[in-house]
């Protein structure tokens, strides 16, 4: 039976800028109803908080955990493990998996913020139907002097026979209001062998003109598609797509979400090694992007910052129609912990993944369809 995800409106008005209706243009409201779920068979390590996750050929779900060490890849359809690679388990090759690319898959490509550098791990199936690791390539980054890849909240593309890579000054703190304005850019361009060529795609104006610190986390979301890679700063809203050839061809304002205005929330002071920045307000971000048939699905994340004793947060799904150029969003809040990451949709089906396990023992693949939303 579908069961239609209910959050009270209540959650709408917690602390993080949230709107009116009067302060907003409203676009067309959609229902969020769950299909079903399916338990994941965790046979290897343990999946836990995977910071990626994102389907490949309709079938295969890739997650990358950097607080478990590793990669899992399950069958999206049953939740059975395919395979996995575990730091220092595959010939005792050890990495920090910083961020992942599936985009060619069955190679997947590694990248450890901590060494500045790339692993490539080829997957081949077996008669077992499950994959097995063979280590076929590993590329040392020439970061620009003064630069250095992030080992957490990162982003590795694959730019026809380049890397795209998110790289950050050292000389400044990351709280440093000024951090973005001196870093410039997000990312590096670096090529096949790790040659550094250039930077690429600009922080928005409201990062470079910060007023007083913020948290340097979410502060972008990225998705590397067939054809196009997509940039979305939730500060600015604005979604910026490029070319494989590191050209942008398009800028799209993304609209106000029912929920939250995105807007930055500052914090008091800098942080130092010495504080938690769980226990600092966030601001509003998109904590997944997934490009689809013509469509962008944006996963629209608050956080309830009045509880800071406590990680609560909830999202909301904003859709772009390139077709049609409208948009619409899910017209009630839900608690990731319940729902989880959005990391695919398959024609008409969104698929997320809840492995946080704050509240349970086991890990899910949810499914889910969009319909309009009743009178």
């Amino acid at each position: 039976m579908k069961n239609q995800i209910v959050t009270f409106l209540f959650l709408a008005i917690i602390s993080i800028g949230c709107n009116s209706k009067g302060d907003i243009d409203p676009i067309p409201i959609l229902e969020l109803d769950l299909l079903d779920s399916i338990v994941i068979q965790n046979e290897s390590g343990l999946l836990t908080k995977p910071h990626f996750v994102e389907i490949i050929q309709d079938s295969i779900l890739v997650c990358a955990s950097f607080m478990s060490g590793g990669i899992w890849i399950y069958n999206v359809k049953t939740g059975k493990e395919l395979g996995v690679i575990l730091s220092g388990n595959e010939m005792g090759q050890k990495f920090f998996p910083s961020s992942i690319s599936i985009k060619k898959f069955p190679v997947i490509e590694i990248l450890d913020g901590l060494k500045g550098s790339i692993l490539k791990a080829e997957l081949q199936l077996g008669d077992n139907n499950r994959y097995r690791v063979l280590w076929n390539g590993f590329v040392q980054l020439e970061i620009p002097e003064g630069y250095s890849s992030y080992p957490v909240k990162s982003f590795i593309g694959n730019l026809e026979n380049n890397y795209l890579v998110s790289i950050g000054k050292t000389t400044i703190s990351q709280t440093n209001p000024n951090y973005f304005k001196e870093s410039t850019y997000q990312f590096g361009v670096f090529d096949s062998l790790g040659r550094f060529s250039k930077f690429l795609v600009k922080y928005p104006d409201v990062l470079n003109n910060l007023s007083a610190p913020i948290l340097p986390y979410e502060h972008f979301k990225s998705f590397n598609g067939k054809d196009y890679l997509y940039v979305a700063f939730p500060s600015s809203r604005i979604l910026e797509i490029y070319t494989m050839n590191q050209e942008i061809v398009d800028q799209i304002e993304v609209p106000e979400s029912r929920f939250t205005n995105f807007k930055p929330i500052y914090l008091d002071r800098e942080l130092n090694n010495m504080d938690n920045p769980s226990e600092r307000m966030q601001s509003a971000y998109f904590s997944h992007l997934v490009e689809s048939e013509g469509k962008t699905y944006f996963q629209a994340t608050i956080r309830d910052n009045t509880k800071l004793d406590n990680w609560l947060v909830y999202s909301s799904i904003l859709i772009f129609d390139g077709d049609t150029n409208t948009w619409s969003e899910t017209g009630s809040l839900f608690e990731n912990w319940k729902l989880g990451r959005l990391a695919g949709v398959v024609r008409d089906t969104l698929y997320f993944v809840e492995a946080s396990m704050n509240h349970s023992d086991e890990k899910y693949i949810r499914r889910a369809i969009l319909r309009p939303a009743e009178d």
